[in-house]
Order: structure tokens, then C-alpha cells, then sequence
């Protein structure tokens, strides 16, 4: 009697890499090479565990991982009503380099009392060097008091054997007057 509804886990394995392989990174070679991100969906499927691939990072104004460092710092002071900004900076730590051929992107997430200059901010209004990446993320806040910075960066780190390609959600508290 066939079971409705369930997948062998092969399958499922299968389906998880297609679906992920724009998750993937070109190589000078030509080849490409899955991230720790679409691994940890192909394993989740066929039901092994990786437990560093399968964490979900909650956000946070700095991360500092092996391949790369990432903050989101602030740029004050703020003032109501005035245009201010934040800096994400993300260095690449030896043996990885930036991706320059990586659309990086910043989403905002919408925030009370906080109005953002464009809700996705692109690496052509910031600056990236062989090691550097750094993305200004202007906004004007409302009022005074406590405004909450946040959204989700997506970016790349690559070696000469393979290419990284990550998503963080940033997350900056700052002081308004």
C-alpha cells in the first residue's frame, strides 16, 4: 500500500541542492561550490545533522565568524527629524577576499518611528575593496528617544577554492535627541 505525502529522503536531498544552487558561488574554474547555508538545507532534508549549518543567528550588530568579520556601528549623533546614518562594515579575514562580482544588498526591516532612505541599499552607494565592504544605511528618525536600526544583509566572502554566500540581520539600537 503507497504512502501519500512522504518523499524518500534522497529525494528530498535532491530537491534541497537544486533548490539551493543559486545559493551557490562561480569559481574562476567554471565550478561552483554550495554554501554552508544550502548544505545545511540539503542535510536537514536527508535527515543528518550540522548543527553549525542548520543554526539560525539571531540579529545582532556584529558577528565574527572564521571567513569574516560583519558590524553594523553607528554614525551619530541622531537628531528628530534630521537625516543620520549607519555603516555596515564586513572585512574578509585571510584566505577570503570580498566577491566582487556579488550584488551586494542591505533590506531594511520597517521600524517605528524610523523612515529609511531606500529600503534596499545596493553595494553601488558604498564601497567595496579586495577585503572591504562598507554600506551606509541613511534614515530619518521621527522623534526622540530609543529607534531601532535593523534588516538583513546579504553578501559574499570567497577563497580561491570556494565562495561563501551569507545572509546576517543586522540589528543597531540608537539614541535619537
Amino acid at each position: 500500500m503507497a504512502r501519500y505525502g512522504q518523499f524518500p529522503a534522497p529525494l528530498l536531498l535532491s530537491a534541497a541542492l537544486a533548490a539551493s544552487a543559486g545559493a551557490a558561488c562561480s569559481k574562476p574554474d567554471g565550478t561552483s561550490g554550495f554554501t554552508a547555508q544550502a548544505l545545511g538545507v540539503a542535510q536537514a532534508a536527508s535527515g543528518t545533522a550540522a548543527p553549525e549549518a542548520a543554526t539560525v543567528l539571531a540579529a545582532a550588530a556584529k558577528f565574527q565568524e572564521a571567513a569574516f568579520e560583519l558590524t553594523l556601528v553607528s554614525a551619530g549623533p541622531y537628531k528628530a527629524g534630521q537625516v543620520g546614518q549607519v555603516e555596515i562594515r564586513l572585512s574578509a579575514k585571510q584566505p577570503y577576499h570580498s566577491n566582487d562580482k556579488y550584488p551586494y544588498k542591505f533590506k531594511s526591516k520597517p521600524a517605528d518611528g524610523v523612515e529609511f532612505e531606500a529600503p534596499i541599499v545596493r553595494i553601488e552607494n558604498g564601497k567595496l575593496t579586495k577585503t572591504e565592504v562598507w554600506l551606509p544605511i541613511r534614515f530619518t528618525p521621527k522623534a526622540a528617544g530609543s529607534k531601532m536600526i535593523e534588516g538583513q544583509f546579504s553578501f559574499s566572502v570567497c577563497t580561491e577554492d570556494r565562495c561563501l554566500v551569507e545572509r546576517r540581520d543586522l540589528k543597531l539600537a540608537v539614541e535619537v535627541q
